[in-house]
């Protein structure tokens, strides 16, 4: 939560530094996306992918945290499988695409989406809903929708996040020693195990 929140907070500053150098005009974008980890541009949706069919049955998400622009944040489900990027999100209301996730970020067990509003084939600008802000939930269809697999997870535990370095040293669970003793030799044959492999 708090690297959501921080990088949040930077995007909004740098979202205002660009108010103040507008003059007050805003851009669309710019470099508060560029802050969260999306594109300068979002990627058109096409026709599949633009709303839910009838026959969809639509899966939650998450809800919508923030709408600077057209840049939004999502809050997936607590421990649920979370989604890949290129995933498109649903206004559950509507059933309207909003857009493909560019990042994915935050905790494994909590993971946050960020992407855009997207515009419609061709690049064509759509209207953004006003049921589009904080609080509202999002969904995905199974045809458009892809989850992060356990196997892509390697190394990353419930407290760590995604895209964090994980050491190859930190990946090996420690041992539970009884005693100072037998502690003390693991740790004397693990040092002498380096250093033959070091001379070597």
């Amino acid at each position: 939560y708090d690297q959501m929140h921080a990088m949040i907070s930077k995007a909004y500053e740098v979202a205002d530094e660009e108010d103040e150098e507008d003059g007050g005009k805003g851009g669309r974008g710019g470099k508060a996306g560029n802050a969260l980890g999306v594109s300068a541009a979002a990627e058109p949706l096409d026709e599949a992918s633009l709303a839910a069919l009838p026959d969809d049955e639509l899966e939650p998400a998450g809800s919508i945290q923030s709408v600077m622009d057209d840049v939004v944040v999502v809050q997936g489900l607590a421990n649920s499988r979370a989604l890949t990027e290129g995933s498109v999100l649903l206004l559950d209301d509507a059933r309207v695409g909003i857009g493909r996730i560019e990042e994915v970020f935050g905790p494994v067990a909590l993971p946050f989406y960020a992407l855009r509003w997207a515009p419609g084939p061709g690049g064509v600008e759509r209207k953004q809903p006003e049921s589009l802000k904080a609080g509202a939930l999002t969904s995905v269809v199974a045809r458009l929708a892809g989850h992060i697999k356990p196997e892509e997870l390697r190394g990353h535990v419930a407290g760590n996040t995604y895209g964090a370095d994980v050491d190859e040293e930190e990946e090996e669970e420690e041992p539970y020693f009884s005693d100072d003793e037998a502690e003390a030799a693991y740790r004397w044959k693990q040092q002498a195990k380096r250093k033959a492999e070091g001379t070597e």
